[in-house]
């Protein structure tokens, strides 16, 4: 039953993949991410935050290299910023990018083959957004992939089908 039940959230709720690559991050992005994750009280969140600092400044270089004009990428509300977000919700939210809101879902390796989505990013209104990007942060080599998407209406369409429960840690596991 579990294996069917697998096979099928595994076929309606899949993350749409992206050409991957890596982005290399500069020294001052990475010393810009400890910066970011000294301000957390919670010294358990600080690596998570740390982490999430490299897949948003990678993500941001990512958009760059694409070259379009036509993006303007909006840091400001980045709940990154803002440590009672950041020692509370262990993703980047509130990232702007013309009128979508998009949330930055942190993995530290693809070993795993579920994506962990806090509760918060999915439930709230206030923190829900247009698009979720999942990024692989590789800290060891301070580099990032950004790896693949998902969006509100299909993780929500999705969710509400397949009755989608969080776990004990109130996050989501999604194939």
């Amino acid at each position: 039953m579990k294996n069917e039940l697998t096979n099928q959230l595994e076929d309606l709720l899949e993350f749409q993949g992206i050409a991957t690559e890596s982005i290399h991050l500069s020294l001052e992005k990475v010393d810009q991410a400890i910066q970011i994750s000294n301000q957390i009280p919670n010294e358990s969140r600080q690596w998570q935050t740390y982490l999430n600092g490299l897949a948003l400044f990678g993500f941001e270089q990512w958009l760059e290299e694409r070259g379009t004009d036509n993006l303007t990428v909006n840091l400001a509300d980045a709940s990154i910023f803002n440590p009672v977000l950041s020692n509370s919700i262990p993703a980047v939210c509130h990232l702007n990018i013309n009128q979508f809101q998009v949330c930055i879902i942190t993995q530290g390796s693809f070993i795993n083959e579920e994506v962990s989505l806090p509760r918060a990013v999915v439930d709230l209104p206030e923190f829900s957004h247009h698009l979720y990007v999942v990024v692989e942060v590789q800290e060891e080599l301070e580099k990032v992939v950004i790896n693949s998407f998902i969006s509100y209406a299909d993780l929500m369409g999705n969710k509400t089908q397949l009755n989608l429960l969080p776990d004990e840690d109130w996050n989501y596991q999604i194939p």
